[in-house]
């Protein structure tokens, strides 16, 4: 038994125009010339933006809003001390203490000393030992 079917088109059953929805596809020759036209209005647009960017870059800025930049203040960089000069006091003290720590104040070793702090040491040494 055959039975007849009747092929169902959806489109005219949902009221929808094919031809239209056609148009609609971007390879259409129709999507093709609006994409060239706002393509066109796009470019006129950004040329027209960077040309007043470029103007607007060269023209003088008002007094009344102009505010010279500020200057940060840089923090002064820590150099490598060469040379230390020590008072007789300070040196007096640092020998107590050495002392009073047990080490013996003969083998301390003294770089770049002065002639002053050389001599405060000979004096405070016992014996012959040298510095």
């Amino acid at each position: 038994m055959r039975t007849n079917h009747r092929r169902v088109i959806w489109a005219e059953e949902l009221g929808i125009d094919l031809a239209e929805l056609r148009k609609e596809h971007p390879d259409h020759f129709d999507s093709l010339m609006m994409k060239r036209k706002i393509g066109r209005q796009a470019q006129a647009y950004w040329k027209n933006d960077r040309q007043l960017a470029r103007v607007e870059d060269y023209a003088p800025a008002p007094e009344a809003e102009y505010t010279p930049p500020k200057r940060r203040k840089s923090k002064p960089k820590a150099g490598k001390v060469r040379r230390y000069d020590f008072t007789d006091a300070q040196i007096e003290i640092a020998k107590q203490a050495l002392i009073k720590a047990g080490a013996p104040a003969a083998r301390v070793k003294l770089h770049h000393s002065t002639k002053e702090q050389l001599e405060i040491i000979r004096r405070s040494l016992s014996g012959g030992d040298s510095v």
